[in-house]
């Protein structure tokens, strides 16, 4: 407590009650003990006071001298400061006079500076003809114009002196001999596009008419373009082994890298130029220029394309990309440098020529090799009479062999024209719809569309009666392999190339959640139904083999009626459910027996598409999203196709794929 009187720390202590507390509550022993600890602590605190006394009297006479040295200081310092006032007044009062002295003379001399400093101007200007000269001698015309211009304005403020119009007479003849060795220079064959640029700047320096020598500038860059695409096309002329490559790459070092020069001068000098440009100049220049490259580029794109056409008939199309690439990559540039003059639409007109080209000669090989293909069967055929082995092949290795044509060579040629849309490829990712339209009309109608049209159309003429004896004039055999081979095409490589190409076109690592089903598999169904109808006109409908319920029916009829995603309802019987995932895991029969009915044949066609939807799908690594799309479409067709088929069971086939027995087990998982 704050007023406790036994504490001996307080100010409010008693000793006596202190020493009564002591001697009441302690024993004998227990008061020497205290009388010992309290003498201890007196000797401490003695100790401790007398040695902060020594130290701060320490301290004390430090602080004194310290002190007294400061004020000597001081004292000193006070001296050295009045005589440096004093030094001060006295280089005043020195400067003064001295200034008051030289201040004639100062002016006097400022003045032989400035005089000196005319006189040299004087004396450039008087040596300023010899100099003219001197650098037109020695071919540094730069410097005889820079040297001119400088001194020009001088010359036309004193041109009424009778001296300087006299220096300025001889100026103006000797540049007028200047510019008629520019003009010289810029007519000269030999003269660069450097050169030329180089020229028509000093020209500009010395105040030419900007239109004149705009037109004349790009005339004579004409000449020099016209050379280097005159020598590309004659080294390739020598050199017919040469590959399209050198071609290209001479093309683009001469040609449209000295047009690239061209453009950069032309705008440098005559469109962003300020200092004296007439009103309507820019735009007058701009579209000179914009007329100039469209006409040097027609004639260019014209060579590049005559080239380019004896690249198209090589089957190979790696060469051919390569060099449209980077032929379309340098007009580009152009294109950045001068948008107005549309280089960019005529190389895209450029690649789209090409491709087409290239994609009609390798339907044209492949019409070129069926029919061979089909000539050497004919003639196997006609010289058999018996369907025994020919020349060591039977008709059904006979067939392989013309199936083999179509197949091996339609796979050929896809693997090659797939050059154009590599990621790799500059001009694909710049034509934002060239990839779409390649694939589309040049490949996927132009290449396999076409192909099979042949192939069909050409089987159609061996089954047409002859025009002179009305009767069939083909072998029966040759009818019996050409009907195998579009049996075989129909059951096979049409289906599996629709939906290889439905799971190649895109990258199932990365793909996005799926919202809906691909369109490819809509088009499945639909292609489905159109041969329902089709088959359905020629054969009745068959029997359906019923492993299934009227309420699993009527499920997935109120399903596609209502378009919603998923068959099942709330009230499905559970006994059903097992059932079907039974089903789930049972093995289908593909290649099996088929009747003549409706049902049978959509069923053999349905079964042949699936077994290839599950060969691509067991091909690929898919990702999440990935494989929950493939889910999604593997349920859709599940729904759609159930009604056409005479086995219930093949609706659930897709299902019963690796890929599902893994969907099974992640989502366990």
């Amino acid at each position: 407590e704050a007023g406790d009187p036994l504490d001996i720390d307080r100010a409010c202590f008693e000793p006596d009650s202190y020493v009564q507390k002591l001697l009441k509550d302690c024993s004998l022993n227990e008061l020497f003990r205290h009388e010992e600890a309290k003498k201890k602590e007196i000797q401490e605190l003695d100790s401790n006071m007398q040695y902060l006394v020594y130290e701060n009297h320490s301290k004390f006479i430090k602080a004194s001298e310290t002190i007294r040295e400061m004020k000597d200081d001081f004292q000193r310092l006070e001296d050295d400061m009045n005589r440096l006032t004093s030094c001060m007044g006295d280089i005043s009062q020195s400067s003064a006079s001295i200034n008051e002295v030289l201040a004639d003379r100062k002016k006097q001399i400022s003045q032989l500076c400035g005089v000196h400093h005319l006189l040299k101007k004087l004396q450039f200007l008087f040596e300023l003809p010899a100099r003219l000269k001197k650098c037109i001698e020695m071919g540094f015309h730069g410097q005889a114009v820079h040297t001119y211009t400088k001194a020009h304005h001088v010359l036309e403020q004193f041109k009424h002196m009778s001296s300087f119009l006299n220096i300025q007479r001889e100026c103006v003849s000797i540049v007028c001999e200047l510019k008629s060795i520019l003009r010289k220079k810029l007519d000269d064959e030999e003269s660069t596009t450097a050169d030329i640029a180089e020229t028509v700047d000093l020209l500009l320096e010395l105040k030419e008419p900007p239109n004149h020598l705009c037109q004349q500038f790009l005339a004579n860059a004409r000449q020099n373009l016209e050379k280097d695409l005159d020598t590309a096309q004659k080294l390739q002329q020598e050199e017919e082994s040469q590959d399209v490559m050198k071609f290209v790459g001479q093309l683009c070092t001469g040609f449209l890298a000295n047009l690239s020069l061209v453009i950069q001068s032309c705008y440098d000098m005559f469109i962003a130029r300020t200092d004296g440009k007439e009103p309507g100049m820019a735009e007058e220049a701009q579209q000179v220029l914009t007329d100039f490259v469209q006409s040097v580029m027609s004639d260019c794109l014209q060579a590049v394309e005559e080239r380019l056409k004896k690249e198209t008939i090589q089957l190979d199309s790696a060469m051919l990309v390569r060099a449209l690439d980077k032929i379309t990559g340098k007009l580009q540039v152009i294109d950045q440098l001068l948008p107005s003059a549309g280089t960019s639409s005529s190389s895209q007109d450029l690649v789209r020529n090409i491709a087409l080209l290239h994609t009609k000669f390798h339907i044209q090989c492949l019409k070129q090799s069926f029919t061979d293909t089909l000539m050497s069967v004919r003639v196997a055929l006609a010289t058999s009479k018996s369907t025994s082995p020919i020349h060591g092949l039977s008709l059904g290795e006979q067939c392989t062999l013309l199936y083999s044509c179509v197949k091996n060579g339609m796979e050929s040629s896809l693997n090659n024209v797939k050059e154009f849309i590599k990621p790799t490829v500059g001009f694909s990712l710049m034509m934002r719809t060239f990839r779409v339209e390649f694939c589309l009309e040049y490949v996927r109608k132009g290449i396999v569309m076409d192909l099979i049209e042949f192939v069909l159309d050409t089987a159609k003429t061996f089954t047409e009666p002859s025009k002179e004896c009305g009767q069939l004039s083909y072998p029966p055999t040759l009818i019996l392999t050409l009907s195998r081979l579009l049996h075989n095409m129909e059951r096979t490589s049409i289906s599996y190339l629709m939906i290889r190409k439905g799971l190649d076109a895109r990258d199932w690592l990365s793909t996005i959640e799926p919202r809906s089903v691909r369109s490819v598999m809509k088009r499945v169904v639909e292609e489905v139904s159109t041969i329902d109808q089709q088959v359905g006109s020629l054969y009745e409908e068959g029997h359906r083999k019923d492993q299934g319920s009227e309420g699993s029916r009527q499920t997935y009829s109120y399903s596609l009626n209502q378009g919603k995603g998923y068959p099942y309802s709330s009230t499905m019987d559970s006994s059903l459910l097992s059932n079907i995932q039974k089903l789930f895991y049972e093995r289908i029969e593909v290649f099996g027996r088929v009747e003549y009915s409706k049902l049978s044949i959509l069923t053999g066609i349905i079964k042949i598409f699936l077994k290839a939807f599950i060969e691509c799908v067991r091909l690929k690594t898919f990702g999440k999203f990935g494989l929950q799309q493939v889910q999604v479409d593997s349920h859709y067709l599940q729904i759609y196709l159930w009604r056409y088929v005479s086995d219930e069971q093949l609706s659930c086939a897709v299902k019963a794929s690796p890929l599902h027995t893994h969907t099974h087990t992640h989502t366990a998982l």
